[in-house]
């Protein structure tokens, strides 16, 4: 596959152009197939590769509580999927497949044979299709309050072509729906403030944006559904983070992974809703952290 890696930062949508930016000094641009992926990657590269993928309409900005931490003992990289974040934005995309492909296509640019993988909603259901297609490269799985047993979307999202369904986010008052949303569904008890809104709606501010995250929504029930019909395939060691309080993925879902996969184990954080890893991020690190490193008897 043809690549090129280089250092940048804006939302420029042309490919490699050296006028693009991230959000992080360790931000990095990566031309995977026809299509330029943003990532961070921060920690020793000589260590075992940890990649974090982000859940829906956001960007590995949303792992800034936790790079630092875990990059101590880890390579870690946390790009940005396809059609999200600091990314190209396709003119199509089919949902999860193409977003995984994406990200095993950056660790074939990277020369990263096998990694470990934490995957956050969205982001888990991306983790659990690349550990499913591809187990070989895959170390250890963990699933933060993920998709993968079911999603639902609106009915006139399935419905109605998605040029139209994008015309009314051009006049809505974006930002404080989702502020509102996040609030009282996503978080239970962390600050949804301005710093927070800037860091979530830049990069969705991108041409594109929202016709992506559109059809990433369309296509997200049939692709959730696909997966769940697998999750006893999955083969690797797998940790499953729910926050108790999530009312966007309730911690039933969670329980249904832990019944499903065969060696995984479920930790449940109390007073957090959908993003554990900001609301708790010191326990979300250190849970991480041990559960990487635990060496079964038989593999000591």
């Amino acid at each position: 596959m043809d690549s090129e890696v280089t250092h940048g930062a804006s939302l420029s949508s042309h490919p490699m152009d050296p006028s693009r930016t991230g959000w992080h000094a360790h931000g990095r641009f990566a031309s995977v197939g026809d299509h330029v992926l943003h990532y961070v990657d921060l920690g020793d590269p000589d260590a075992p590769t940890l990649v974090l993928l982000h859940g829906y309409l956001l960007s590995s900005w949303t792992w800034r509580f936790n790079l630092e931490t875990l990059s101590r003992t880890h390579r870690v990289i946390a790009p940005c999927h396809l059609g999200f974040g600091y990314s190209d934005r396709p003119g199509e995309i089919t949902g999860v497949p193409d977003m995984a492909a994406a990200i095993v296509g950056l660790l074939d640019v990277l020369n990263i044979e096998t990694a470990s993988l934490v995957g956050l909603s969205m982001g888990g259901a991306i983790s659990l299709q690349i550990t499913l297609e591809h187990p070989h490269r895959v170390n250890r799985l963990v699933l933060v309050d993920s998709a993968g047993v079911r999603w639902t979307v609106p009915p006139v999202i399935r419905r109605v072509p998605v040029w139209l369904a994008a015309q009314p986010l051009k006049i809505l008052p974006v930002r404080w729906l989702l502020k509102r949303l996040l609030q009282e569904h996503a978080y239970r008890r962390f600050p949804i403030d301005d710093l927070y809104m800037e860091g979530l709606m830049r990069p969705l501010q991108m041409r594109g944006s929202r016709e992506c995250a559109l059809q990433v929504a369309r296509a997200l029930p049939h692709d959730v559904t696909v997966l769940s019909r697998r999750l006893r395939e999955v083969s690797r060691p797998t940790l499953i983070v729910w926050g108790r309080e999530d009312r966007i993925l309730s911690l039933k879902v969670g329980r249904i992974f832990e019944d499903r996969i065969p060696d995984s184990r479920l930790v449940i954080f109390d007073q957090c809703g959908h993003c554990p890893h900001e609301e708790n991020p010191e326990r979300f690190n250190r849970e991480v952290v041990e559960f990487l490193e635990d060496v079964p008897p038989d593999s000591a």
